[in-house]
């Protein structure tokens, strides 16, 4: 529905209204819902017009920042990414899903978000589970105690980059 959509060929530089639109879904759809309830509906008191300060505080946080974390991002990319993400599958050209998870040969770190509903934990710990059943210790699992669901995955970086640098460094000095 995206005027510029060009049949998923953005053109340089067009405007991004399908972009903006996906970063408020994403915004609602991926953060936890706790989350948003607390921001945009419990910090307004209840009395006069409440109900519409709610949804002044839900517009709001719908609409900040966005222009700033569209800045730079090519909609084509976006579309690549989304395609490279729906068209992976652990399991293909084998048995099934468990099988293909036992292809990993190397040491594994899975990090999550202990809200995040749409890749929730007891996945990252069910993939660790399959790799270390056949070779103990290759797979840990990280959880982030995070109030912001899927989007902890942008929000936490500072752990996740914590993480991810101290398996590094565990595994440069064994190489």
């Amino acid at each position: 529905m995206d005027p510029a959509f060009n049949n998923g060929r953005y053109e340089i530089g067009a405007p991004k209204l399908a972009l903006r639109l996906i970063q408020q879904v994403a915004r609602i759809y991926y953060t936890h819902e706790r989350y948003v309830k607390e921001k945009c509906w419990d910090s307004v008191p209840e009395g006069k017009d409440s109900q519409e300060k709610r949804s002044l505080k839900t517009r709001e946080y719908l609409q900040i920042g966005v222009e700033e974390q569209l800045a730079g991002r090519d909609p084509n990319c976006y579309i690549r990414v989304l395609n490279a993400i729906n068209g992976y599958d652990l399991g293909r050209d084998v048995q099934n899903y468990e099988k293909g998870v036992q292809r990993i040969k190397c040491p594994v770190l899975l990090i999550n978000i202990s809200t995040d509903s749409e890749f929730p934990p007891y996945w990252a710990e069910e993939v660790a589970e399959i790799i270390n059943r056949k070779n103990p210790g290759q797979a840990e699992v990280k959880i982030i105690d995070s109030p912001w669901g899927h989007m902890g995955c942008v929000q936490e970086g500072m752990a996740i980059g914590k993480y991810i640098t101290d398996f590094l460094c565990r595994y440069r000095s064994q190489a």
